[in-house]
């Protein structure tokens, strides 16, 4: 579990000016998104019924609040793909969404927002370094 003195950002390993993200980067980073959304109470303890969890609409915008989607969707869905290797067709770009969606409490959300640009910024280069 991070401490709150965990740091909230991560080198990068830049070979050639290319930046380099490796699985342990982006894991550190998933879980201290988690950590964040838990400081700023947008974790749940109790998941949403299995049915609001099988939406076809982005961010199951119509069954769960964006912070749902993030705990309960985003964040595991992410985790296996990387923990399996398995090939992104191209990096999520979840803070724009957040920044939306958070507009009003912006200030009370900042670090998570931050921390998703952070996220998406090493997924892009995860991604790009996975291609051939």
């Amino acid at each position: 579990m991070p401490t709150e003195r965990m740091q909230l950002d991560i080198s990068y390993n830049i070979k050639g000016g290319v930046v380099l993200v490796d699985e342990k980067t982006l894991l550190v980073q998933i879980e201290q998104l988690s950590h964040l959304m838990k400081q700023v109470e947008l974790w749940s303890s109790q998941p949403p019924a299995h049915h609001k969890l099988e939406s076809q609409f982005p961010f199951c915008a119509d069954t769960l609040a964006f912070e749902e989607w993030l705990q309960f969707v985003f964040i595991p869905k992410i985790t296996q793909v990387i923990e399996h290797k398995l090939t992104l067709p191209h990096a999520p770009q979840i803070a724009n969404m957040a920044e939306q969606v958070f507009q009003e409490r912006q200030a009370e959300v900042s670090q998570v927002i931050e921390q998703l640009k952070r996220l998406d910024r090493s997924l892009v280069h995860w991604v790009d370094q996975e291609k051939p």
